[in-house]
């Protein structure tokens, strides 16, 4: 009796000691998960603070970007002031759209000509580069809208002077419709050909027929004298 007593108790004490191993090693376990836990948790605290910090340093560069992109603006504002004074448009109406832009492109499109820069005898024979055509053609180059209008307004003035070359103006109107241009009195097979405001200061003739060449150059170089650049 008292040995099967001391074989219980020490069954016992078997299983309290494997339980306090159990035991034990599943503090050690929840201590490990623990310290990774606070290892992670300390990661994501300095990383937070990292990405604080870049915010903060973020938000003065943008700040010092407005404040420059605000002082840029004014200059350009005070450029843009200082450029319409200088140079203000006509006080008279258009008699087309982009009339006066047109005009500008015009001029600096003639101005950059190297015939007309040398009496039309062509470039140079020195190797030195021409000023004003580096400041004409950087204007030019600035202003890519207004060289694709300039450039679509050449096309359509070509188009107007081949038919009127032709004698065939008076059957291709369409041509004249985007510059406010119409015919009205047939004189000897003749049209003339004004601006469709009523203004009866501007005016030129065009054959409905071909005729002898001197007269169509002639009635071309009207047209474009007259209403173009």
């Amino acid at each position: 009796m008292h040995a099967k007593t001391m074989e219980n108790i020490n069954k016992t004490l078997q299983c309290i000691e494997g339980f306090q191993k159990a035991l034990q090693k599943g503090v050690q376990q929840k201590n490990m998960e623990l310290a990774r836990h606070k290892k992670d948790a300390e990661e994501n605290i300095e990383l937070a603070e990292s990405y604080y910090l870049e915010k903060q340093q973020i938000a003065e560069k943008l700040h010092q970007l407005e404040v420059k992109a605000s002082s840029l603006e004014d200059i350009l504002s005070a450029k843009k002031v200082k450029a319409e004074c200088l140079l203000q448009l006509p006080a008279i109406p258009e008699k087309y759209p982009d009339e006066f832009l047109l005009a500008l492109m015009s001029a600096i499109h003639y101005a950059v000509d190297p015939l007309n820069q040398t009496g039309g005898k062509g470039k140079k024979s020195s190797s030195t580069a021409i000023r004003s055509q580096t400041v004409w053609n950087a204007f030019i180059q600035n202003n890519p809208e207004a060289e694709a209008k300039y450039r679509a307004f050449s096309e359509c003035i070509e188009k107007i002077i081949c038919a009127a070359r032709q004698g065939s103006l008076t059957k291709n109107t369409a041509l004249l419709k985007p510059f406010h241009l119409e015919f009205s009195s047939n004189t000897n097979n003749h049209y003339e050909l004004h601006f469709d405001d009523g203004d009866d200061l501007y005016s030129a003739t065009s054959g409905s027929t071909p005729s002898d060449t001197r007269s169509q150059l002639n009635s071309c170089r009207d047209i474009k004298n007259t209403f173009f650049f």
